[in-house]
């Protein structure tokens, strides 16, 4: 009779561990739920201000790819191309952001765009091609913080530097 008892309860549990066993794989997937639009990009913002661009940079072309006509649409670009400047992916930044400036050419991050095309090709020593973006920015956005900015990296490619008198 014990042994009877024994194998019931051991014929329940295993029942139990079974049932349990079933319902982790349904969790799971529960928990791979893609994420709304607003929850998609707030993880994106989280990562790029944690400094991690690879993980931002997924989620941004992930927003870009499920939400074509998102409210977020115009940042989430931008932001896309500065993870890729932010990795040193020079020639995928300059093409986000070129097409960023297609797209968008009254973008207060137009400018912005700008200048991340000319100090990525300062950064991989393309100097003369460098100055020639720098031009762009400052003949088409002459008063900007971002023309502001590039002054300085300007200068001094072109072997100027600044002399303080």
């Amino acid at each position: 009779m014990n042994t009877r008892r024994v194998l019931v309860a051991l014929l329940a549990v295993a029942s139990l561990a079974a049932a349990a066993v079933a319902v982790v794989p349904r969790l799971r997937q529960d928990e791979k739920k893609p994420l709304d639009e607003e929850s998609l990009f707030a993880a994106a913002e989280k990562c790029r201000n944690e400094g991690q661009y690879k993980d931002a940079e997924r989620l941004y072309e992930e927003y870009l790819d499920r939400f074509p006509a998102g409210k977020r649409r115009e940042s989430v670009a931008y932001v896309r191309a500065f993870c890729e400047y932010q990795q040193r992916k020079y020639d995928e930044a300059r093409e986000h952001f070129a097409a960023f400036q297609t797209d968008y050419p009254k973008s207060e991050n137009a400018p912005w765009a700008q200048y991340y095309v000319a100090t990525s090709f300062a950064d991989q020593q393309k100097k003369e091609i460098a100055i020639k973006e720098f031009k762009k920015l400052f003949k088409n956005w002459p008063d900007t913080p971002a023309t502001e900015s590039a002054i300085w990296r300007y200068w001094n490619l072109v072997g100027k530097g600044f002399q303080f008198n």
